[in-house]
Parts: structure tokens; sequence; C-alpha cells
């Protein structure tokens, strides 16, 4: 499965790029499918797309799927799962979640959950300047 033929996960990678002039770099060594999308000035993650076993969310449904993990504020976590969002997959649930990449997803939100995760995850005087303005 290569992230290209998925037009769910080729429509993120392009907004993150067009939005944010970043693109997705390997974090993981020898590892190709997963992608790290980061801040240009701290370089911390607001996103990470990741190939995992379709069976870790629908054990009745053999295959893989892409997932993006995006960080969000704690309080609305709960309010957002539903069977494509989930509680974050290899990383700290109580900040991250997990939206599955497939024919269920909802590309509008999607692009709303990306730019909340990048807010959160911008250097503090980005943040700061944003909240005064």
């Amino acid at each position: 499965m290569k992230r290209d033929d998925i037009p769910l996960v080729k429509a993120v990678e392009e907004y993150i790029k067009k939005k944010y002039g970043v693109s997705g770099d390997c974090p993981f060594p020898d590892d190709f499918d997963d992608m790290a999308f980061r801040h240009l000035d701290n370089r911390k993650w607001f996103a990470l797309l990741l190939l995992v076993r379709r069976e870790k969310f629908f054990p009745e449904k053999p295959g893989e799927l892409y997932l993006l993990n995006l960080k969000n504020d704690p309080r609305r976590l709960p309010l957002l799962f539903d069977e494509r969002v989930h509680p974050a997959y290899h990383m700290n649930r109580k900040h991250w979640l997990s939206c599955l990449l497939d024919e269920g997803a909802d590309l509008p939100l999607l692009k709303r959950l990306i730019d909340e995760s990048y807010a959160l995850t911008a250097p503090k005087k980005a943040r700061s300047r944003k909240k005064s303005a």
C-alpha cells in the first residue's frame, strides 16, 4: 500500500504542504511508510501519519490503513471520538487522537483538526501573539 495511491492521504499531505509549507519526513529509521509533519521553527510534530494494521480498529477487517495522529485539547477529545476518530494510537492519549484515513473519513473535519493541532504545537511565543490579536 502506497501513500500516493490513497486519495485521502494525498489530500491531507497536499493540504499541509499548501497551508503550512511543510512536507513530511520519515521519523523512524528504515520506515518509509510513516511521516512526521513538523513546525519549521521549533521542529515539533503537529501531525504523524502512520500505516497500521486495520485489525487494530476493525478486528473483522484484515489489511492496513493509514491514520493521522493530531494533538487536541484534552477537554475536547471525548467529544470528537467516533468510528473514525479514536484515542491516539502509539502516542499520549491524553493530548492526541488518531483519525482513520479510510473511505469513511471527513476531509473538512480532518483539515480543522490539523489546524488545531498546528496551533497547539506552535512555539509559545506565536501562541501568545495569536491570543492577544
